[in-house]
């Protein structure tokens, strides 16, 4: 045997020493297994290895955890020596040197100390040297001089040094690598002095990266000639002088970052050229001036433009809505000034706005209604006045608001009903205000209908009759239809009808309940109930039922398992759609189990009960089993007989089925159930949890080594004309997995971490020991934490690890 390939599969425990009788290998890979124990000397005896592949293991043992110092003497023919994502220590052996033919070597994030060998610079055939994220260097000066040899590799396209401790200056040779060079990474180490002038001779890079050091001085004007750079990151040293006009040549440039720095005088209008930039950041600098238009005009920023903390004046240019692509806009601690411009409403994929701190004067334009993707607004501290517009309460993605100047203390009124549907929400604040205990709340318009539609004969109308038409869905609870609401004639909202089967046993209790709960509690997750009626038919029968706010886009269980899916369902849910659906869900319950007066469970929490609309915002409904909990118990008020189901097959609390009552450690349980089912896309009673086997334990068994083969496969697969196409990973450090804007490239480490800690969530919630799970308010907090850590993958530059 010569080739022996083993990457990207899930064996554990040490490098088998059986291996030592293959003296005839050339190839070892092992990457991206969880193999231990680091290593082993026997190795050195298979002289004919031109490959080496280690990487993403975890050589947690102390025991061979150092790489041989005489490991260039017993592979005189290696080519390909990557071990990076492990935990290896101690020296870079000197004795590599020798391997005259080596090409590449990669052992990025491990632990390894010392220097750089010198003897790197005399094997010309290097193209690849990645020591990103170790613990190389003493902080002190010459810990660089290395790069001085390294200008005879002539090959070389890469070499990552960020994250060490490399001090001392960046030595002007370091212009004269090799003008193949495409990746230069010195970021996050201890480095100071001025840039070498002659950075621009590397005219093939496409990244430089010599971010968070201590640099001071100017910025070259040579940088412009670097016409094929994508990334530029010069954030977090102390530079100083101007920006240079030059860098509106860098037409690749993608990502510009000169934040946190000394830079002074006017932000150059020519970076107007850069028109493939998705990121611009020059936040927390001197600059001045007035921002250029020519900057505003780049509809291709579409991850962030941060101006913030500068002296920046003058009015924000009409061009910002030509953003349209942009999430986030903060030009915030600066010195703008004149009206807020209405063309902002134009920039539609806005997530978070920060305007605070500024001299901004007006009115809020009634013109932003249609930025309803925003997570955070704040405009405080400026000379806004007028009134705080109504359209606020649409905003049901929202979490932070700050919003009010002195001048517009006079109509905090007006936000009272929003901040009643965003209850509780620590991130939710008025700047500069008091709120009187005044118990005035703004009712959402349609509210003022209630009684209009309290009789049987409204409800008939609005349904058209009841006609099989409007029929959205039925059951043994009933049947629910579409209908719209008419005022003198005049169309109004869309709404669902849920009229109750009052020959099931529990349908008027169901519906008492249900009443109940939804006429006094206010959440942006909980199904808006507009009016009810308890009435007679045409028969004379007796007839009930409950009017809802219509959700466009069904419910969960719809978007999980429908086989014939409908217009809205044209694809599957993206990872970070099911993320934010299980935090408003969340949310509803941490509301329910806290936040109201008096305690409230659900007792059926499942899929088919989480109702989501246009903007694919969860709602929870049909409070049908809802219990009140007496105050400071977990004792219900009793309202059916305790022999009664509380909840639906698959999601009932184990301790239910024994007798126990209600309590809200039995929503966790129903939410961690429901939490396994989204990502895996497998309902509890599915035929593959039989023979005692649950969904819960099928997770347990799964985790950590076989995550990838339980998520949900519409997560991982693309149809489109019947044609799947199946993620290609092997050899790749990315998975492709469904985003809301489509299958995206992701690393794979942290991205597998991240679908862990949510099913682990699951698992938590769902465990068989009441006392064990988690309470809802945890629950939502490592949610919300867990999103925040996807967008920070999902926007992360390109870093490379190790490609094996």
């Amino acid at each position: 045997m010569k080739n022996l390939n083993l990457s990207y599969n899930s064996f554990t425990g040490n490098i088998p020493s059986n291996l030592t009788h293959c003296t005839e290998l050339t190839v070892l890979a092992l990457g991206h297994n969880y193999l231990t124990g680091g290593f082993p000397a026997w190795i050195g005896n298979f002289s004919s290895l031109f490959m080496i592949v280690l990487a993403l293991n975890s050589f947690q043992e102390s025991l061979a955890r150092e790489l041989p110092p005489d490991i260039g003497f017993n592979f005189p023919n290696l080519e390909v020596f990557a071990g990076g994502v492990n935990n290896f220590t101690g020296l870079i052996p000197v004795s590599i040197s020798n391997v005259s033919g080596l090409g590449l070597i990669d052992f990025a994030e491990n632990k390894l100390t010392g220097t750089v060998p010198t003897g790197l610079g005399s094997l010309t055939g290097l193209y690849r040297i990645n020591f990103d994220d170790n613990k190389l260097g003493t902080g002190k000066k010459g810990d660089l001089d290395f790069l001085n040899f390294l200008t005879n590799c002539t090959n070389l396209e890469d070499l990552g040094l960020a994250k060490n401790f490399f001090g001392g200056e960046l030595p002007d040779s370091v212009a004269n690598l090799s003008t193949k060079l495409n990746i230069l990474t010195l970021g996050s180490n201890l480095m100071h002095g001025n840039l070498p002038v002659g950075i621009g001779n590397l005219v093939n890079l496409t990244l430089l990266d010599l971010e968070k050091n201590f640099y001071t001085g100017s910025i070259p004007d040579d940088i412009g000639k670097l016409q094929n750079l994508v990334e530029l990151h010069f954030n977090g040293n102390e530079l100083s002088g101007m920006i240079p006009a030059s860098l509106g040549n860098l037409t690749s440039l993608t990502r510009l970052r000169l934040e946190s720095n000394k830079l002074q005088g006017n932000i150059p209008s020519e970076i107007g050229n850069c028109r493939g930039l998705i990121e611009l950041n020059l936040s927390d600098n001197n600059l001045t001036g007035i921002i250029p238009k020519e900057v505003m005009s780049l509809s291709s920023l579409s991850i962030v433009l941060n101006m913030a903390k500068n002296a920046l004046f003058g009015p924000l240019p009409v061009e910002v809505g030509r953003l349209i692509n942009l999430k986030e806009l903060d030009v915030s601690e600066n010195k703008l000034s004149g009206n807020i411009p209405r063309s902002l409403s134009s920039c539609l994929s806005l997530e978070r706005l920060d305007m605070r701190s500024n001299l901004l004067q007006g009115q809020i334009p009634e013109t932003l209604e249609p930025l309803r993707g925003l997570e955070e607004i704040d405009l405080s501290h400026n000379n806004l006045s007028g009134k705080i517009p109504r359209f606020f309460v649409k905003y049901s993605t929202l979490r932070k608001l700050e919003i009010l100047s002195l001048e517009m203390i006079n109509y905090v009124v007006e936000l009272q009903t929003f901040i009643c549907q965003h209850a509780r929400n620590p991130r939710l604040t008025l700047q500069e205000t008091k709120l009187k205990s005044k118990k005035q709340k703004l009712e959402a318009s349609f509210l003022q209908n209630f009684r209009l539609y309290n009789s049987y004969q409204k409800i008939f109308q609005l349904t058209d009759g009841f006609s099989e038409d409007n029929l959205i869905g039925s059951g043994s609870f009933g049947s629910v239809y579409k209908g719209v609401l008419n005022e003198n004639g005049v169309s109004g909202a869309i709404v669902a009808v849920k009229v109750l089967n009052l020959e099931q046993k529990r349908a008027t209790k169901s519906f008492m309940a249900e009443c109940g709960v939804l006429k006094s509690t206010r959440h942006r997750n909980l199904l808006k109930i507009i009016s009810a009626c308890s009435s007679v038919n045409r028969q004379g029968n007796e007839f009930k039922c409950l009017v809802y706010e219509f959700m466009i886009n069904g419910n969960l269980e719809e978007w999980l398992h429908s086989t014939h899916r409908a217009a809205y369902q044209r694809r599957s849910l993206g990872i970070c759609e099911r993320l934010t659906i299980a935090i408003d869900v969340a949310s509803a319950l941490d509301y329910l189990h806290t936040y109201y007066h008096t305690p409230i469970v659900h007792c059926d929490l499942k899929p088919s009960n989480i109702l989501l609309d246009e903007d694919l915002t969860a709602h929870v409904g049909d409070f049908g089993l809802a219990k009140f909990l007496l105050k400071g118990s977990e004792n219900p008020k009793r309202c059916t007989m305790s022999s009664e189901l509380k909840g639906s097959i698959g999601y009932i609390p184990p301790e239910y089925g024994s007798g126990c009552e209600v309590s809200r450690l039995g929503d966790v349980y129903s939410f961690g159930i429901v939490l396994l089912e989204l990502f895996l896309g497998k309902r509890p009673t599915d035929d593959i949890f039989k023979d005692g086997m649950t969904i819960h334990e099928y997770v347990a068994r799964a985790l950590p080594q076989h995550i990838m083969e339980i998520v949900d496969p519409s997560l991982l697969l693309a149809e489109e004309n019947d044609k799947r196409y199946e993620i290609e990973t092997a050899g790749r450090e990315e998975i492709e997995i469904l985003c809301e804007d489509g299958f995206q490239r992701l690393d794979r480490g942290p991205l597998l971490e991240l679908l862990i800690s949510v099913l682990e969530i699951g698992l938590s919630c769902s465990n068989s020991s009441p006392k064990d799970r988690l309470p809802m308010n945890t629950v939502m907090n490592k949610l919300h934490s867990i999103r925040d850590s996807f967008f920070k993958i999902k926007n992360r530059r390109p870093r490379r690890r190790s490609v094996y």
